[in-house]
């Protein structure tokens, strides 16, 4: 995926917390199981809650935690809440143009099309709270991706 270095950890952050959503997580606490530079992560914890994500807890057994709408949220629409998710990315290398700067399409444009479709298709139909929970079936991918072998 081609996402940004703050879409990235926020899908992190919130994945970890999506295993045990009652819990209330320190920043420090998500840190050692994140590895996301600790000033960075805090931050990031205030904009999470800030945008309904998280749920902030004062005291001296205070942190975050998982809000409950969270939870039904799909990957796509926490990458967009971040980033733009390009439905139509035509471009493995991500040229706005792709056809124009080679003349034609280069070799990966057809495979990654379809790959593309799939990814998108996950995203949009994959909840925060399926990420650990459900056992999704994805053989029409390892179909696909054995088609184009």
């Amino acid at each position: 995926m081609f996402l940004n270095q703050t879409t990235q950890y926020a899908l992190q952050v919130l994945i970890a917390m999506s295993r045990d959503t009652a819990k209330v997580y320190t920043a420090q606490e998500l840190y050692g199981q994140l590895h996301v530079p600790l000033r960075y992560l805090r931050r990031l914890l205030t904009n999470l809650t800030k945008m309904g994500y998280t749920e902030s807890m004062r005291g001296r057994s205070g942190g975050f935690k998982l809000s409950q709408d969270s939870k039904n949220k799909t990957l796509a629409e926490i990458i967009n809440s971040f980033e733009p998710l390009d439905l139509h990315n035509s471009c493995f290398f991500g040229m706005v143009d792709c056809e124009h700067h080679h003349d034609g399409y280069c070799i990966l444009h057809d495979p990654w099309q379809i790959y593309w479709k799939e990814i998108i298709w996950i995203l949009q139909t994959t909840t925060l709270r399926q990420v650990f929970t459900a056992k999704k079936s994805y053989k029409k991918i390892v179909f696909l991706h054995e088609k184009i072998k």
